[in-house]
């Protein structure tokens, strides 16, 4: 007989950081829309679910963030750089912080974040229903950090699918879209790969793991 695995996540903690009922975008209509691109019929559409405006957290410079079986629902701040559902930014401490245990949902922009951080535990989280990549290593400098045992599903790409290189610098910034890259929205983004990234699932965006060549 054949046997099937899967991934089973729980989506529900007993801690809850929620934004309100006006984070929701309004701007959701079409639902997809022609594939330009061989292999495709639809297509998510440009210029929609680009108004999600919920909360945000940020851990930052000498802070230390300790966040351990924590839900994180209808956070992010859709194409505002730095408002992240989970952000570790500039953090000096990351041999002392971690998050563990967590979840990330309905997010409007990433789920967890580390930029220019060291030497920090992510394990055990769930990131479901993210805009934009998922897990994200934002600026290249990171490193040493250990991104274990995590799960990402049902990742969106923000203003429409545009297949992209691992080199490719002719996209360009927009009020539609802050990071070109988010074209090819992917549960992982590694930008660097002097971290460990071990044990971990994806499940849908336009790839499960994301390692872009960016200059030097």
């Amino acid at each position: 007989e054949r046997e099937y695995q899967c991934e089973v996540m729980l989506l529900s903690r007993n801690i809850v950081v929620r934004g309100n009922r006006w984070s929701d975008p309004t701007d959701v209509v079409p639902t997809s829309c022609d594939a330009d691109y061989s292999g495709y019929s639809r297509a998510p559409c440009p210029d929609t679910w680009l108004t999600g405006f919920g909360g945000h957290t940020m851990i930052i410079g000498k802070s230390v963030g300790r966040i351990r079986g924590v839900e994180f629902q209808k956070m992010g701040q859709t194409n505002v750089v730095g408002r992240y559902p989970v952000h570790y930014h500039y953090s000096t401490t990351g041999e002392r912080s971690f998050v563990t245990d967590s979840s990330v949902r309905e997010s409007y922009y990433r789920a967890y974040v580390i930029h220019n951080t060291f030497d920090m535990l992510v394990r055990s989280n769930i990131a479901y229903d993210v805009t934009g990549h998922a897990f994200y290593l934002e600026s290249g400098a990171e490193e040493r950090n250990r991104v274990e045992h995590n799960a990402a599903a049902f990742v969106h790409v923000i203003h429409g699918a545009v297949i992209m290189g691992a080199t490719d610098r002719t996209r360009s910034q927009s009020e539609s879209i802050a990071v070109p890259a988010d074209h090819t929205a992917s549960c992982y983004y590694v930008s660097n790969v002097h971290n460990y990234i071990i044990g971990n699932a994806a499940s849908g965006g336009w790839a499960g793991m994301q390692l872009p060549v960016l200059p030097q």
